[in-house]
């Protein structure tokens, strides 16, 4: 059901990959990563938690999402502290924006 939504869905503009960014990414987090990519739909992977680790684990863990997803976009993010909030709000905005319809 979700497949279709997302494959179907013509007023998608950005799906964001919730990951922990705790743990490395999970084989469902790479199948996941994969599929968007597969059908082509625009996507952002957001490491959660980032209040959790130090900066340098937090450095590693948005070099190791990277090169394990496959993708130079990565943002750190925390709900506890707002760490990354505007990131991850302009990246929304940016994609907003980039669609000549809106």
């Amino acid at each position: 059901m979700i497949e279709s939504y997302l494959a179907g869905s013509r007023h998608l503009k950005l799906a964001l990959m919730l990951v922990d960014c705790r743990i490395p990414p999970t084989e469902s987090d790479r199948m996941m990563k994969e599929w968007l990519d597969h059908y082509g739909i625009p996507n952002a992977v957001v490491l959660t938690k980032a209040d959790k680790l130090s900066k340098n684990k937090l450095n590693q863990a948005l070099k190791t999402s990277a090169e394990q997803l496959r993708t130079k976009e990565t943002i750190a993010f925390s709900a506890i502290t707002g760490f990354g909030k505007d990131a991850v709000l302009s990246r929304i905005r940016q994609a907003i924006a980039q669609d000549p319809t809106q």
